[in-house]
């Protein structure tokens, strides 16, 4: 971890690269696809936000150097998945073109949102809960992972619909912002 730390610090910025290393560690980010053919550090208001480069576009992405972990990571993905369906409904009553991002201002565009969790954000709600529960237990069905137990999905899909709230925002906004 110590020389992916090290190579981010070294690394150009502005300029597309393609390292093995680099890709070896954004492998597990979900964002992460075979049409995945760089990566490029880019410059904003609070400093460096990371890119992978797919099919020649730019997207940004959000990479903590704790999500190494694939145990932590796979339990993180669990924890997303059990509340996708939570995300999905935002999702779906966007009405594109019309609703505003509610940190920048701008229009909403089909492809260019995320949902946002505000008030408590989703790090902290899976820190208590994994601190909570230190050994969840987790499988994965195709490529998804989920919470293996049905007692402790149930109690972690209430958990965080009763202590966050989700908002619709674009990309660029939610993942360049101060966290």
């Amino acid at each position: 971890m110590n020389r992916i730390k090290e190579l981010f610090r070294t690394l150009k910025k502005d300029v597309v690269f393609n390292d093995v290393e680099v890709f070896e560690f954004f492998n597990s980010h979900p964002k992460f696809n075979e049409n995945v053919t760089g990566f490029i550090i880019k410059r904003n208001e609070w400093g460096y936000s990371f890119h992978l480069v797919d099919n020649g576009n730019f997207i940004p992405v959000s990479m903590n150097f704790k999500t190494i972990d694939t145990k932590r990571t796979n339990t993180l993905k669990a924890l997303r998945t059990e509340v996708q369906q939570e995300c999905d409904k935002v999702r779906n009553s966007i009405k594109y073109g019309v609703d505003k991002c509610q940190i920048s201002g701008e229009i909403l565009i089909k492809g260019n949102v995320h949902i946002d969790h505000y008030n408590l954000e989703f790090r902290y709600l899976a820190e208590y809960f994994m601190n909570k529960y230190p050994n969840l237990k987790i499988e994965k069905i195709g490529v998804k992972f989920y919470l293996s137990e049905s007692t402790i999905r149930k109690e972690w899909i209430e958990y965080h619909n009763s202590n966050t709230n989700l908002r619709a925002v674009t990309a660029l906004a939610n993942l360049t912002r101060k966290k």
